[in-house]
């Protein structure tokens, strides 16, 4: 109807934790996207699935001790 769309991305992203320790980890996650046109024709996440692929490194830097 023209007013869905689905978005894929292929996202790679380094963490740092800023507390001078160099606790890192680099993870690469696909990004499926669900996105529904909102009033005014601007485009609106409904909903957002991500996976990971694969992580190396220190996951602490991402989800905490």
């Amino acid at each position: 109807d023209g007013d869905t769309a689905r978005l894929t991305a292929l996202v790679e992203a380094q963490h740092l934790l800023t507390d001078g320790s160099g606790t890192h980890a680099l993870l690469k996650n696909p990004y499926t996207v669900d996105l529904v046109r909102g009033d005014g024709g601007r485009w609106l996440v409904h909903r957002m699935r991500i996976d990971n692929s694969w992580l190396t490194g220190d996951p602490t830097a991402v989800f905490g001790a």
